[in-house]
């Protein structure tokens, strides 16, 4: 086989997808609807969050008829923002001829849509609005010297790989990853071990560091978008198989954009052949995105919680699952469920 004319063809179907990229995704996917307008400031894409719950203070028992009606406001606000950004997405979606399932939620991951929820669901966790102030007294010094602890590490990250000869791509691929990693082991609370966490001021940390996750995944994958649209997608060749690993990560965990996730899906594809992108990292890929899309996957990477047991999701019978995963360098399923078992415990 004549190699280079695959990847000259690899290359144009990448620039071709990288435009599709750029034209199938506008700055302003969908009207996002007015807020109310005390809790506009939240939504302002340079607005640093402060952390400020009041507006949750409507789901609590002894709640102002005023609280209430603002904390009900915000979340028919939420709704419609959702709901709008379900319509445009589909709307996307369905101009590159991609059929979405009627069940499959797409609004729901929007960002945007999302900024004000940090906090939701609290009022579960916690019997009445007085019996948050402690916790957060309590959560607040924790909270802060993690945060102080990631930005030393990301600053280190930016030094160590000042002085080498790597491409401006590449460096910022290599960096990119440490702060959503950091925010994503930190909400397992095994992190927290010897700290002094009370289990019960668990939920307000893990809500006040999932807000500063949802903020680093919309930069990390805008960043992406520009990056892709500008060069491509980054390939081993050219970044090295660690830094177009990371690019995989970073797309894997945008799932506020599921048509830039598909785009990227189709990126990869044509990549496969000549080993520029990682078999394992597609099948990973291509089972979040057709879940979402369809509601089934191919390789059984994503697993589920069936009767309080660790499962596979619904396989959309495309072939034998072991065949499929052995072509894409996976393990077997059974050892997949087995690693998951271990990792995570067989109950869930």
């Amino acid at each position: 086989m004549d190699w280079s004319l695959v990847m000259a063809m690899n290359r144009i179907l990448a620039a071709l997808g990288a435009w599709l990229l750029v034209a199938a995704t506008p700055p302003a996917p969908f009207d996002i609807p007015p807020p109310p307008p005390e809790v506009a400031a939240q939504l302002d894409a340079d607005h640093v969050p402060t952390d400020d719950l009041a507006w949750l203070r409507g789901a609590f028992p002894g709640a102002s008829r005023e609280q209430v009606a603002l904390h009900r406001a915000i979340e028919d606000w939420a709704a419609r923002c959702r709901a709008s950004a379900d319509a445009a997405e589909r709307r996307d979606l369905a101009s590159l001829g991609v059929t979405v399932s009627g069940e499959a939620r797409l609004g729901a991951g929007s960002a945007l849509c999302g900024r004000l929820s940090p906090g939701a669901g609290l009022e579960r966790d916690y019997a009445n609005w007085s019996a948050l102030s402690p916790a957060s007294a309590r959560v607040r010094p924790l909270l802060r010297a993690f945060l102080a602890g990631v930005n030393l590490a990301e600053d280190s990250s930016y030094a160590a790989y000042g002085d080498r000869m790597i491409s401006p791509s590449q460096g910022m691929l290599l960096r990119r990853p440490l702060r959503e990693q950091a925010y994503r082991k930190a909400m397992q609370f095994s992190a927290w071990d010897g700290t002094g966490l009370a289990l019960a001021d668990w939920p307000l940390l893990q809500a006040l560091l999932g807000a500063r996750l949802a903020r680093v995944d919309q930069a990390n994958s805008d960043w992406l978008k520009r990056e892709v649209a500008d060069q491509g997608w980054p390939g081993i060749a050219r970044v090295g198989a660690t830094a177009s690993g990371n690019a995989w990560l970073l797309v894997q965990h945008a799932d506020h954009d599921p048509l830039f996730q598909y785009n990227a899906l189709r990126l990869m594809e044509p990549m496969l052949a000549s080993g520029d992108v990682s078999r394992s990292n597609y099948a990973y890929l291509y089972d979040r995105v057709m879940l979402k899309l369809t509601g089934k996957q191919r390789y059984g990477t994503q697993f589920t919680c069936v009767n309080g047991k660790r499962d596979t999701r619904p396989l959309d019978g495309s072939g034998s699952v072991d065949t499929l995963r052995k072509g894409m360098d996976l393990d077997s399923l059974s050892a997949y469920r087995a690693t998951m078992i271990k990792r995570f415990g067989e109950t869930c």
